[in-house]
Order: structure tokens, then sequence, then C-alpha cells
């Protein structure tokens, strides 16, 4: 019996042709395939495709030429209704009263009504309707004293009078704070006068036995011709004032003044405060914050060493007033800073409480450097004050020769190079620029002192500024031409084209503001 084979032997005898059995018939074999090169693939971006017809083409990107169309005249619609709202917002902002008056004359009146509205709704209401009719019944009954005679009338003119003193002096405090729309300031347009006409008045008739409340209305020159002066000389045996007594009697106006000043302070910071509570941009804290950062750029002028050493200044008030708060604002409102918008903004940036900010800035102002102001004004404008005033100029001008001045200003100079990079003396570099330029300039006067006699010609200056707060006595009024180009002529038209510069501003910034806001909601609509 033949053994079987194996699968392996089956398999092979099957696949071998003198295998032994019955093999079945071989398939031929196919050939195999040659590998020839792929071309790449191309992607679908890349692969042309054959045109395909319009519907084809809407049916592949869904979008027809008439809905692209559409969309492009609605991109275009919105490109041209923004540049529209550009352009009309730079001519809201220059829009004034020289150029667009009936414009800004309808915007200001807008403003005037709105804000009339508010507290007459106010007072409409019915739960305000008892408010309403005591305020009403309090001013028909003052106005009705005023027309009654009885022993009370004296009473009320000196209450009267008293209370438009208060409103003068504090509204000249704000005025200041504004500077008239212009940088000019009340002080020494009203106060410092007044300081001086009362010193000189007092000095003169050796007794302080005069009102000096009713010259509030006037200014220079002459303000002491408005006192109320008893006729004669002064009672026998009075004893002449002395500084301590003229520094306190002139005490309550400066202080109503310096807080007019504090709350003139204000407008900056309730800016600054509604754009930080509104979560919105401030663009003039920016600009500013902007304009410090710029100043790190390096340049070796003069010019921008002290452009520099200003910003820098900025940036330190900026920090001080983050690190101290309150006590910041209080150092800064105690003395004459001319940067003090600044901190306005800072701290309605940083929403400190309003209570808080007003409260720092009405006792630095009110309370420290108004009455520091009138001690300095008393001192000068007395006759003693002025002789030492003088006496320490020549001493100074003695001093300082070029061989003194020059080398001292130099090493400031050069002090203020070194530190204005220093974080930590950010004011030194400023302080040290002004006095350097303050030695060059005294410097400069003290060498040309012989030839222009620089000395006789501030005693004559100040005596001059000094007679014009003096009495004068009582002249014929000139008539005709001539009447008009005087010295008090010149100076009341001065004052009064400050006035109306600042009237002619207030007006402008209002209707622009409202303006602004139209603008603003016609382009949210």
């Amino acid at each position: 019996m033949a053994p079987t084979p194996n699968k392996r032997s089956k398999s092979s005898s099957s696949s071998s042709p003198s295998g032994r059995g019955a093999a079945s018939p071989r398939k031929p074999r196919t050939p195999a395939k040659t590998s020839s090169p792929k071309t790449p693939r191309r992607s679908r971006s890349t692969a042309k495709s054959p045109a395909r017809s319009p519907s084809a083409q809407k049916k592949s990107t869904g979008r027809s030429p008439a809905r692209r169309s559409s969309r492009e005249r609605s991109s275009n619609g919105r490109a041209s209704r923004s540049q529209e709202t550009k352009g009309r917002m730079q001519r809201v902002e220059k829009i004034s009263l020289l150029t667009h008056p009936v414009k800004t004359l309808y915007h200001f009146n807008c403003v005037v009504l709105e804000f009339f509205r508010q507290p007459f709704r106010w007072l409409t209401e019915e739960q305000h309707r008892g408010t309403l009719l005591g305020l009403v019944s309090a001013i028909l009954i003052t106005i009705s004293l005023f027309y009654i005679e009885g022993p009370h009338q004296p009473v009320l003119q000196r209450v009267r009078h008293n209370v438009l003193y208060v409103v003068w002096w504090f509204g000249l405090g704000v005025l200041s704070s504004v500077g008239l729309g212009t940088g000019a300031h009340t002080g020494s347009l009203y106060l410092f006068p007044h300081i001086c006409a009362v010193v000189r008045t007092a000095e003169s008739r050796k007794a302080l036995d005069f009102d000096p409340s009713y010259n509030m209305l006037k200014i220079t020159p002459a303000l002491s011709n408005a006192f109320e002066i008893p006729p004669g000389p002064p009672a026998p045996g009075a004893t002449p004032p002395t500084m301590y007594n003229i520094y306190m009697s002139l005490l309550f106006p400066v202080i109503v003044w310096g807080v007019g000043t504090a709350l003139g302070e204000l407008p900056p910071y309730l800016i600054a405060y509604g754009h930080a509570k509104a979560g919105e941009k401030d663009e003039e804290y920016d600009e500013i914050m902007d304009s410090i950062a710029d100043s790190d750029e390096d340049s070796a002028s003069l010019w921008s060493i002290a452009v520099k050493t200003f910003k820098w200044t900025e940036r330190w008030m900026v920090e001080f007033l983050r690190h101290n708060g309150f006590w910041g604002v209080l150092l800064f409102s105690s003395y004459p800073n001319a940067m003090f918008d600044m901190c306005g903004l800072c701290c309605g940036h940083s929403m400190m409480p309003m209570w808080e900010f007003l409260l720092a800035t009405t006792i630095g102002k009110g309370f420290i450097k108004a009455p520091m102001q009138e001690l300095l004004f008393v001192w000068i404008f007395s006759h003693t004050g002025r002789d030492e005033v003088m006496a320490i100029a020549k001493r100074v001008l003695h001093i300082l020769r070029w061989f003194v001045g020059i080398p001292i200003a130099s090493c400031f100079f050069y002090l203020s190079m070194r530190t204005r990079k220093m974080p930590r003396m950010m004011l030194i570099p400023l302080v040290t620029f002004v006095l350097g330029i303050l030695l060059v300039l005294i410097t400069i006067v003290s060498e040309f002192q012989e030839h222009f006699n620089v000395v006789q010609k501030m005693e004559e200056g100040f005596d001059k500024v000094l007679a014009f707060c003096d009495k004068t006595k009582p002249q014929t009024e000139v008539k005709g031409l001539s009447s008009y180009f005087t010295a008090k002529s010149f100076f009341n038209y001065f004052v009064t084209g400050l006035i109306l510069y600042f009237v002619m501003d207030v007006i402008n910034n209002l209707a622009q503001g409202h303006a602004k806001e139209e603008a603003k909601k016609i382009k949210s609509s």
C-alpha cells in the first residue's frame, strides 16, 4: 500500500510538471505588473477642473453672482457709513461761534434746556411738591422783606452784601482753576491786587478802620477808592496795624477763593471717573500716558532734556498718586502746581472716591496754599517788604558774577543730565534744570547791571505796581478820544476780553459735546 503524501508533498507535486498522481491543469500565470512612476495627485485647489455651467457653479460654491454683489454692496455701504461718521465727528470738533454760529447756538441752547429741565422735572414730581412749595414761599417772603420798610433793612442789606461777597470770591476761585479759558489766573487779576490795596491803605492810614469788602466788584487800578473809609483821620491813640492784623483781616476772602479753586478742579476728575466707571476709553488720559511713554527716546539737545524732564515729572506724579492716594493729592494741591489737572485725571481714572479727592484738594488749596500766598504778598506789598526784597536782589546780583554763576549752573545742568534716567529721582532733574536756568539768567543780569542799571529799574517798576493799588485823588473826567487810551482803559479792555473769551470757549465746548453725543446716537442707530 503506497503511503499517502502529506500536504506539503501534495502541493509540491501538483505544482511541478513531473509530479506523481493526477494533477489539475495549471492556470497560466499572469505577467507581473510593472511598477510605473506615479504621477503626483493634484490638490483640489490646484487641479484644473473643466468649465462648469452657472448652475453647477452655483451648486458647488453655494453663492450666486447676485448674492456676492449684494455682499459687496453691503461692505461698501458699511465703509462709506464709517467714513461718513468719521467725517461728521471731525466736523463736530470744528464748530464754533466764529465758523458755525447758528449750529453752535442751537446745540448750546439744547444743553441749557436739558440742564434746567432735569431739576424742573424733579421738583414737579408728586413726592417733591412740598419742597417746591417751601422754596417758592421762601423766595417770595425774602423779596417782600426787601420792599417793606422797617428796622430790618440794615440787617438784610448786610446779609445781602455778605452773600454776594462770598459768591464773588468763590466764583473767582472756580474761574481761576479753569483759567478763564486762556490760562489766566483770577488771583493775579483780582485777589492779589485786592491784598495790595488793603495793605497799602492800612499802612497809609495807620489803621484798619475801613471795610475792605466793598471793592469786590472793582478791578485795578484805584481799588482803594472803593473802600468805605470813615471821614477824617483815625481815632487818636490808635495803634498802627501789624502784619498779623492785616493778614487776619484778609484771611476770610482768601480761604473762600482757595476753596473755589478746589471745586474748579472737579471737571477733569469727573470726566475721567465717568469714563472709567463706564468702561470706556479716556482719550485725554491715554494721550497723556502715551506722551509720557514716548519721552524715553534718547536725544542730547537742551530742549529735549527740558521736555523729557517735564514728562518724567508727570510720570513721577502719577506713580506717587497711585501709591499715596489722599496724601498725594493733599501734597500736590498745597503749592502752586501747573500740572494739577494731571492729578484730577489720574484720580478719576483710578476711581478714587469723589469726596476723598475733593476733601484733599480743599484742604491743600483752601487752607494751605492760599493762606501761604497771602502771607507772601502781605509781606511783599508792605513798605518793609519792598525794601527787604530790593536789598536781597542787590545782594544776589553782587554775588553771582560770571565766575560764580556759570560754574554753579553747569553743575546743575550736569546733575540734571546724570539723574534723568534714574527711576527714583524723577523730580531732581526738573529742579536742577530750573535752578540752572535761573542761575544763568541772574548771572546775565548781574553782568549788565552797571550798563543798564537793572536794580534801579526794578525799584521804579515795583513802585509803579504798588502805586497802582494806592488811593488816588479825585480828578476831573477827561473827555474826548484820549480817555479811551489810558492805562486803566487798556486794563479794563484786557479783563473784558478775557471774560468774553471764556464765555465763548464755554459755549463752544458745550455745543461740541452735545453735537458729539448726537453723532454717537446716529452711529449706534
